[in-house]
Formats: C-alpha cells, structure tokens, sequence
C-alpha cells in the first residue's frame, strides 16, 4: 500500500476519532438532587426528653443520672458500655460469622464485580488469533500459518459507558450501607437476646427464693396447725402457694433454652455451641445517648445512605437508557498477515482502520420504553427513599416515647412494691395478733412475689428501650467494625448458661427433697 494511499485512508478516521473524543469529553451527569429533596423533617424531636425534667430533691440520684445520660453519640460500639466481656466475644464473633450477614457481605462483593466487569468498557478491547492448515498433497505436504488481531474501541460519545460505571459503583456503595445497616441490626439483636437470658436467669433466682421462703412458711403452718394456732385452710391455701410458685419455674426455664438458642443461632452457630453468659442480672440501663436532630439520620442511618445511592444509581440507569437511543460511534483495527512459513507472518499483511457511526432509526418504540420504565423505576426508588426516611424518624420518636414512660413506670412499680411490702408486714403483724386470717397475708405476699417479677420484666423493658433508640440513631464508622471475613472464626465460648442452670436445678431439687 502506498504512503498516499494508507494517508487518504488514515485522514478521515483521525478526523472522526478528534471528533468523537471531543464529543466525549462533554459528559453531562444526571440532574442534581439533594437529600432533603421533598422531604420535610421538624427541627427537633417532639419526644424528645428533658434531662432536667422530674427530677426533685428527694432524688439526688436521679439528678446524677441525668448529668451522666448526656453523652455524645460518638461512639459505635455502644455495647461495650455494658463492659461485659462475654456480650462483646459474642458480637465480635457474630459479625463474623452470621449467615444473614455473610449473605449481605457476598452480595456487596457480587456488585463490586459488576463495577468492575462494566468499567472494562471504557478501555479498548484487542483479540489476537492464530491458525495452521495443512495440505496433503500427491508429492508433498503444504502448510500455511495465519495471523489476525482484531482491536476495538467504542467511542463514549454521550457518556453511556461512563453512566454504567457509575450506576454499578453507586450500587456497590449501596450494598456496602446495606452492611453497615445489617450490622446495627444484628448487634441490637444480640444485646436483646443477651437482656433477655440474664432477666430469666435473675428471675428464676428470684422464683427460687420465693418458692424456699414459701416453703419456709408452709412447714411453720404446719407445726402452728398442729398446735392449734392455725387452721386446716391456712394449711391448704399455704400448700396452694408453694405449687403456683413451683408451676412457674418450667415457663423460666423453657424459655431460657430457648433463647440461648436463638442467640446461638445469631452468632451463626448450632444450639449445641456453648455460650458463655458469667453475669446472673441485669445490668443497669444504658445512659441515654444524645439524639441530636432528625436531619442528622440522613448521614447516620447506613439504611437511609443506602436508599440514597440506590436512588442516584437510578438516575443515571436513566442516563443510560437516554444514551441508547443516540449514534453511537466505533473505532476498530483489523491486523492480518499470511504465510507458508511462520517466521515469515510478519514479512507481508494487511491492517485495515475503520470507523463505525450506527444510530437507531426504527426500533418500533423499544429504547423509548425502555427509558420510560428506567423513570419509573427511580420514581419509585424515590418514594422509597422518602419511606425508608420517614420510618427512620418514626422509629428514634417511638423509642423516645417508650423510654420516656419506660422509665416513669419503672419507678412507679418501684414505689408499689415499697407500699405493698408495708402492707405485708402489717398483715403478718395483724394475723400474727388474731386480728385478722391468713387469706390477707397471702394476697399481700402473692402481690409482692407479683411485683418483684414485674420489676424485672419492667428492667428488661427499660434495658430494650434504651438499646432500640441506639439502634435507631444508626451511627456512623461501621467500617471499621464490620470485618470483611470469608472464613468463620470458633466461638470461644465454654459454658452453655441452660446446662448449666440445669446442673444447679438438679442440686436444689435434692437439697429441697
């Protein structure tokens, strides 16, 4: 091929490859949006507490609390305030190991390979290939040796590869918060289920007790009974005491196992796996973190980022279906050589440039549905969006009301229990003088023995309030808590809480025989 002919050849695809990366350098994005877009928050929480309110002389103690709930909500790994070695190998070892997370962590690495595997269209693309063919001949035999490659490159003229990109990398970004949201999820749930095995196991104690001092009781009736200073109903109504405390011991200790199997489960182990729970009550509540305002959910609810990217993602899916139904424009080399001998593919070929402008014209309407369905996908993105914040908010209100009043009926039932232990008292003294019958003893003691269980139900619940508004606040730097492991870990746990109730049960029920 001559100089003048591979130059008149060359010129008019250099004009159009100028052409197309000037054209591709103007990429416009998709249209701006905000997060506050069509979404209109109050300035504060309506239920939001007072630290100051309530708090009267007498409750010097209370006022000491209040200075200490105002921490700043800095720190995410907020279970370790409890300061429970157990509940923290726990967590660490379920966000390793938790089937529903490892789930979510494979699916973020699913579109972090989309990302990838779409931003290969932004670089060219070159396929080399190579053949041999053999002729038998009637006196010899004749090779010949092929060569091709073939290198393409289509030109991002509207910004369609890089919309793709971009759309699988907000993906990517997305399914990361998604993670992070999974993560709060599944440590809320463990501190729930590790409230829950610590309240049955001070709740069994506590039935314990009043099964012995019930019992205690029962055999003094007895002996008065024999003296004549009680009557056979006392007896009875005593013996009725001591078997409703007993059949309440089964429900306590069934749900127990159960819940250390869920928990079990939680950490991603069998019910067989020990668990290791040395406390034997509840901690005190956790201080009440500082709920800020609701715009701040929008950084610090990963479920929120989440929606958000999603959104965006659909944004430019919709810049990408735009792009579809413009020419598109192509630039390709074609390398060919041919040869009897191999060393000698190189001596004489054939390269041909060629440049290719291809632009819809009937599609019977496909690429302008298509774009529609792409809006109305993110519309929908949209609504869900608004819910996901609207439902965050929601959420942190709520838990601000439940431990508002949580906290209100925990000391109202602390106050009963004090004017019901007085009544008891004087009950006894009343019954104990001739003044009254045993029937008024036994209500004012099945109250208090109802009260003390009440109160542990209303510690737990407190406990749970505080760990829900946690939750609901979201928080930011799960990244450095949520490990990316592929392979999972041993639990070091070594005692299993319900064998080891079991065994104690077992002793108990010999000393009470």
């Amino acid at each position: 091929m001559s100089a003048y002919a591979s130059s008149y050849i060359l010129q008019p695809v250099c004009v159009l490859a100028c052409l197309a990366l000037t054209l591709s350098g103007c990429i416009h994005g998709t249209e701006e949006r905000h997060m506050n877009d069509g979404i209109t928050l109050e300035s504060s929480y309506t239920a939001a507490i007072d630290p100051a309110k309530n708090i009267t002389d007498t409750e010097p103690k209370q006022a000491q609390e209040k200075e200490k709930q105002q921490i700043i909500f800095d720190d995410i790994r907020w279970w370790t305030l409890y300061d429970d070695p157990d509940l923290n190998a726990l967590i660490t070892h379920a966000l390793s190991n938790n089937p529903s997370l490892a789930q979510i962590r494979a699916r973020l690495k699913q579109a972090s390979t989309l990302k990838d595997k779409y931003s290969a269209s932004l670089w060219p693309s070159l396929n080399i290939s190579t053949t041999r063919s053999t002729y038998n001949g009637s006196t010899n035999v004749h090779s010949d040796f092929d060569l091709a490659g073939i290198a393409s490159y289509e030109v991002d003229l509207w910004g369609e590869n890089h919309a793709i990109r971009k759309t699988y990398t907000l993906e990517e970004q997305a399914s990361r918060e998604n993670l992070h949201s999974a993560a709060i999820t599944l440590s809320a749930n463990i501190v729930d289920l590790w409230l829950q095995i610590l309240s049955l196991i001070e709740q069994e104690t506590l039935l314990r007790k009043q099964i012995e001092t019930n019992q205690t009781i029962y055999g003094l009736q007895q002996k008065r009974f024999e003296m004549g200073a009680a009557t056979a109903l006392d007896v009875l109504q005593q013996e009725e005491a001591v078997s409703a405390a007993k059949a309440k011991l089964p429900d306590i200790l069934s749900a127990q196992a159960q819940t250390v199997n869920a928990l079990s489960l939680l950490i991603g182990e069998s019910p067989s796996q020990t668990i290791t729970v040395h406390a034997r009550s509840l901690p005190d509540a956790l201080p009440m973190p500082n709920s800020g305002i609701p715009s701040d959910l929008m950084q610090n609810r990963p479920d929120i980022v989440a929606a958000w990217l999603h959104l965006l993602s659909n944004d430019w899916a919709i810049k990408v279906a735009q792009t579809n139904r413009l020419p598109s424009f192509n630039l390709s080399g074609v390398y060919t050589s041919s040869n009897s001998k191999l060393s000698g593919l190189f001596d004489s070929w054939l390269l041909t440039l060629a440049g290719e402008l291809a632009a819809p014209v009937l599609d019977g309407g496909a690429l302008a549905t298509e774009q529609r369905y792409q809006q109305a996908l993110a519309d929908e993105a949209y609504h869900t969006y608004r819910e996901v914040v609207l439902v965050a908010v929601s959420d942190v209100e709520n838990a601000l009301v439940k431990n508002r009043y949580q906290d209100e009926k925990l000391t109202a039932l602390q106050q009963q229990l004090r004017a019901t232990r007085e009544t008891l008292e004087q009950a006894q003294i009343s019954y104990a003088n001739g003044q009254s019958t045993y029937i008024n003893v036994l209500i004012s003691m099945n109250s208090v023995h109802s009260l003390e269980q009440q109160l542990i139900s209303a510690r737990l619940t407190q406990a749970q309030a505080r760990v829900s508004l946690y939750r609901a606040l979201g928080g930011q730097g799960w990244e450095s808590i949520v490990p990316n492991i592929t392979t999972l870990m041993s639990y070091p746990g070594s005692i299993n809480s319900a064998h080891l109730q079991q065994k104690d049960h077992k002793e108990m029920e010999k000393k009470e025989l």
